[in-house]
C-alpha cells in the first residue's frame, strides 16, 4: 500500500463516484502511512474510503464495487500480489456493509466472484462460513 496506489484507488473512486475528493482522500491517508505495517495500511485505507465517500448504504457499495478495475491488467496488478492492491475495498465491506439481518445473494456472489474482487469474495465467503453476519450486494 503505496502512496502511488493510495492515489490509484482515490482516482478510481472519483472516476465512479464523482463526489468523492481523491486529492484529500490521498492526502489523508498517505500522511497516516508512514510506521504502518500493510494490514494496519489497508485498514487505514478502508476508513479513509468511508470517511470520504459522499454517499452511505447501498450507493456507497455500488460505487466501492464499480471502482475496481475491470481485469488485473487494469488493475495494474503485474503479479498475483498486486490484486491485495484492492484488500481495502474488501476490509471496507467488511468493516460497513455486514449485516445480521442480510444474507447474500447468489446474483451477488456471481458479481463478486471475478479475479479482481476476489479479496471481496473472500470476506463475504468468510463470513458465510463462520456464521459471522453476511452482505447484500445488491
Amino acid at each position: 500500500m503505496s502512496p502511488e496506489r493510495i492515489a490509484r484507488i482515490g482516482q478510481e473512486m472519483q472516476t465512479t463516484c464523482p463526489g468523492f475528493d481523491a486529492v484529500s482522500f490521498t492526502a489523508q491517508v498517505t500522511a497516516d502511512l508512514p510506521g504502518l505495517e500493510l494490514k494496519a495500511r489497508i485498514t487505514r485505507t478502508a476508513e479513509g474510503l468511508h470517511q470520504h465517500l459522499p454517499v452511505t448504504g447501498p450507493a456507497a457499495l455500488d460505487a466501492v464495487l464499480r471502482s475496481l478495475p475491470a481485469t488485473p491488467e487494469a488493475a495494474g496488478a503485474e503479479t498475483e500480489f498486486g490484486l491485495y492492491t484492492y484488500a481495502p475495498h474488501s476490509a471496507y465491506v467488511a468493516a460497513h456493509h455486514l449485516h445480521p439481518d442480510r444474507l447474500v445473494s447468489e446474483a451477488g456472489l456471481t458479481q463478486l466472484d471475478d479475479p479482481h474482487a476476489h479479496d471481496l469474495t473472500l470476506a463475504v465467503l468468510d463470513a458465510l462460513r463462520t456464521g459471522a453476519p453476511a452482505y447484500v450486494v445488491r
